[in-house]
């Protein structure tokens, strides 16, 4: 029994220290658009460029980032990203909040807006 527990407790510690941060739950994953144009496309502008939520990463216009750390608070998940930008990378908070239907998004302080899912 004891080999058994020590053997989770290792576990449990590996897993813990990982580094391996889940960004969201499927609530979060998918595409998501300021303007109903960004659904349909790669985008050229902020308004225009989808929001990309994977498990572990984030992409929006002309940013590529990796989930590092994230919380969940009521509906919101706020994230610490590693995040790729005109050869340059830095890691910045990224928030995201259900409103209904819509999801509010904070990109590194600042308030991007609502976003609506893509269908």
């Amino acid at each position: 029994m004891r080999l058994f527990c020590a053997a989770a407790l290792g576990g449990l510690i590996f897993w813990l220290g990982s580094g391996s941060a889940l960004a969201t739950d499927p609530l979060f994953i998918g595409r998501w658009s300021l303007d109903p144009a960004g659904c349909r496309g790669a985008g050229s502008t902020a308004q225009t460029t989808p929001l990309v939520v994977g498990e572990r990463s984030v992409e929006w216009y002309r940013s590529s980032c990796a989930v590092k750390k994230s919380y969940r608070i009521g509906d919101g998940l706020y994230l610490q990203a590693e995040c790729f930008s005109g050869g340059k990378a830095r890691v910045m908070p990224i928030g995201l909040q259900l409103h209904g239907s819509k999801l509010r998004v904070t990109w590194n302080q600042t308030l991007a807006g609502e976003m609506q899912r893509c269908r």
